[in-house]
């Protein structure tokens, strides 16, 4: 058509077979921008996009700059959602590009807990310097519902240890629980920690990897960590020589999310620290109860379990509350099993092997095995080998499949006449 009529035509020209389009760039003020774009036929169009992506000279810039990059030279219809489908379906782009969006996952749901011991979370803080008294770990097992701590100084961070302590001083003195928290640690991972949940009939729970949030003794560990910088002073391996006092005073702390102490919850009274303090009047009731007096605690009994209620009240609120902020800076996200997702990649530096983690990619690209909740998911790479549980933080989709109408457009270049005062311009 444009040979046949070339006045009918005079935005499109053909040069040594090659058809042109006159395409003006208004930011052209110097109009130094040679204005006839070579019209990419579509045999031809992945080539080009790749030559203004995946080039070193292109450098796999994003959506907007690689669009900008085409129009210097080239035309074709749909240039732009083409360019746009192609950097995002890019897997170089994904595999080193962070998303430029709120991280997705929103706050997980709220476990149903009710009285205290029912769940509980233990996790292991360290390696710190060795103590005079040759410990370098401090076990930590939170009861849930109370938030009653329990720390415990280790020299090793092996499981024997963690086993034994966890059997005698909480399941032969508080119950056994209903459920473990833990994170992905060898020592919770293994055959001797499976074997003891299996014996007393309690289930294990995992957080995902590198999402400390989901394990509540996370936020202990924040208050011991403080609390032991307050008094080692410059000498540090005096470390665990307050740590029985510093349990117990977060024991008898009124704690923000249930309104009471852990003692209180768990015992009904609070703790003393002193003898003296067994002296001074009760709260309820200026008489002090006969030990033979059966009713008088019987009824105290009763109200245990209103505090229960209470508890139960504060808590429910407390997540809600949580909730509301965390999911300000959340969006949500959902993958079902075999979708194809990047994981973010976590890898260290080693100097030895001239590799360093910042030039590493930062996501790999990986399979959904299997989706246990909104926030935790199973995942394998694509040799099939399992990879753990994962956030959808650290997560991010594919790129987009072509839709039908993406397939289908295109399939003939429609040549349009210029607009009247175009025709006599030319």
């Amino acid at each position: 058509k444009v040979l046949a009529n070339p006045s009918d035509y005079p935005l499109w020209k053909v040069d040594n077979n090659i058809l042109y389009h006159h395409v003006r760039n208004p930011k052209d003020l110097l109009e130094t921008d040679f204005p006839w774009k070579s019209v990419v036929p579509k045999s031809q169009r992945s080539q080009v996009l790749s030559d203004c992506h995946d080039a070193s000279t292109a450098a796999h810039l994003g959506i907007f700059k690689t669009i900008h990059r085409l129009k210097q030279h080239y035309f074709w219809p749909g240039m732009a959602a083409d360019a746009t489908k192609y950097v995002l379906k890019c897997q170089t782009c994904l595999a080193n590009k962070p998303e430029q969006r709120l991280p997705g996952g929103m706050f997980g749901n709220q476990r149903k807990v009710t009285e205290p011991w029912q769940v509980i979370t233990v996790d292991l803080m360290g390696p710190l310097p060795c103590s005079s008294n040759r410990n370098r770990y401090i076990l930590a097992v939170c009861d849930y519902f109370s938030k009653f701590t329990l720390l415990h100084p280790m020299p090793k961070a092996t499981a024997g240890p963690i086993i034994k302590f966890i059997e005698q001083h909480v399941f032969m003195v508080f119950g056994v629980p209903r459920t473990i928290i833990s994170d992905n640690g060898p020592q919770f991972r293994g055959t001797e920690f499976k074997n003891l949940a299996k014996e007393y009939k309690v289930d294990l729970w995992f957080t995902p990897h590198y999402h400390p949030q989901s394990n509540p003794t996370e936020r202990v560990n924040r208050v011991i960590k403080t609390a032991i910088r307050s008094y080692i002073s410059s000498n540090h391996k005096k470390w665990d020589k307050e740590l029985p006092q510093i349990g117990f005073a977060i024991r008898t702390a009124i704690h923000e999310s249930t309104g009471y102490t852990p003692a209180y919850i768990n015992f009904g009274r609070e703790l003393k620290k002193a003898g003296n303090e067994h002296n001074l009047p009760q709260a309820l009731s200026q008489e002090v109860p006969l030990v033979e007096d059966p009713g008088y605690y019987c009824s105290k009994l009763q109200v245990l379990q209103k505090i229960y209620e209470k508890v139960t009240q504060n808590l429910t609120s407390a997540y809600e509350r949580s909730k509301r902020v965390y999911d300000l800076r959340r969006r949500p996200v959902s993958y079902e099993p075999g979708q194809i997702v990047w994981k973010r990649n976590f890898v260290l530096s080693d100097a030895s092997q001239d590799f360093s983690g910042k030039l590493a990619p930062k996501f790999v690209r990986c399979r959904i095995l299997r989706k246990i909740s909104g926030t935790a998911y199973e995942l394998e790479d694509t040799a099939g080998h399992r990879l753990g549980v994962w956030h959808p933080k650290d997560l991010k989709p594919d790129g987009p499949d072509p839709t039908p109408e993406d397939q289908n457009r295109d399939s003939d270049l429609v040549l349009d006449p210029a607009p009247e005062d175009q025709h006599s311009s030319a």
